[in-house]
């Protein structure tokens, strides 16, 4: 690192212009801290990222695998996958937590806004069965009833579950 001009040096350019300007390799490097044997950190972040196949890699990437980068050691390998789990676990939804319904006023003010004459609407199921609960055929039917009153027809509505959809409109509930 220090034949980057200070202003280029990773933590530096973090304290200046905030983690959201800094490449994935940057970002590693300031987890890192500091290289090993002549490679500096950005040296050994490019390694990471390289191994792991890119960004998305490092959640499949195991301990071994980064112990096995020159100047990655059980800490900085530790350091890298609790960084990994905490960037893993804000995206997760904690258990019970559920989105709030939208009501089918504010689910159609963007179509009215836009003059739209139809919608499709869909919503997850992050527990990977797009099986509709009672409450999703309540809120269809709902939604489907105030699409009439407003002119606003309702063509589907989609539960998505990982690779798996159910669509309302093919079972003939729509």
């Amino acid at each position: 690192m220090k034949s980057l001009a200070p202003h280029d040096r990773p933590r530096e350019k973090l304290d200046r212009l905030g983690s959201g300007v800094l490449g994935d390799n940057e970002l590693i490097a300031v987890i890192l801290g500091h290289g090993f044997r002549r490679k500096s950190a950005l040296e050994i972040a490019g390694r990471v990222l390289e191994m792991a196949n890119g960004v998305h890699g490092l959640t499949r990437v195991t301990d071994r695998k980064l112990r096995d980068i020159s100047g990655v050691g059980p800490a900085k390998a530790a350091q890298i996958l609790a960084a990994v789990e905490l960037g893993r676990r804000t995206l997760a939804r904690t258990p019970g937590e559920r989105a709030p319904l939208a009501s089918p006023r504010d689910v159609f003010r963007a179509a009215a806004d836009c003059r739209a004459a139809a919608v499709v609407l869909f919503h997850n199921h992050p527990s990977g069965d797009p099986s509709p609960s009672a409450d999703d055929l309540a809120l269809t039917r709902r939604l489907v009833d105030a699409g009439v009153l407003m002119g606003i027809e309702v063509l589907d509505h989609l539960v998505l579950a990982d690779a798996n959809c159910y669509s309302f409109k093919e079972a003939w509930r729509i």
